[in-house]
């Protein structure tokens, strides 16, 4: 997010995977994807003549938009990284609640476990090996090992 000539070049290769998408809101999951996502809703604007908003959704359990949905629009759903498909289910259900329909999901990168398994319905720029591991089916051997660290968005560190 420091480079302006990197978050254009991910907006635009958003706005080439979603191509083939009709959509009049981008929901953006956190400030980061807000950044990227109203230059796609500029970008989207300009070639369609028709205005899209970008719309940032806080928190993760219960996730609050900064702005309300208008009923019948056609969103497009984006964040950073899928793992479990939770998140993005949340903010399927809230979008409905709205009376807006979802034209599509995106995210920068998806683990190759979740594409194989086919359960997501994501489009993802990219597909990553992750060895992702989850603690309530078995003790996570990184967490014995590894300290807890909190990511600090103001600082953009951990």
């Amino acid at each position: 997010c420091r480079s302006e000539d990197a978050l254009r070049r991910i907006a635009h290769a958003f706005d080439t995977l979603f191509s083939d998408a009709v959509f009049d809101v981008i929901v953006c999951g956190g400030w980061t994807m807000g950044m990227v996502g109203r230059r796609i809703a500029i970008a989207r604007s300009r070639r369609t003549k028709r205005p899209v908003r970008a719309p940032v959704v806080e928190g993760y359990s219960s996730p609050v938009f900064s702005e309300d949905l208008p009923a019948g629009s056609n969103t497009l759903l984006l964040t950073d990284v899928v793992i479990t498909g939770k998140l993005t289910a949340r903010l399927r259900d809230v979008v409905r609640r709205y009376g807006a329909s979802v034209a599509g999901i995106g995210c920068i990168a998806i683990p190759t476990e979740s594409v194989e398994a086919d359960r997501s319905g994501v489009r993802a720029l990219t597909v990553v090996d992750m060895d992702l591991q989850d603690p309530t089916q078995a003790q996570c051997p990184r967490c014995a090992t590894h300290r807890k660290m909190v990511f600090n968005p103001i600082a953009a560190q951990m």
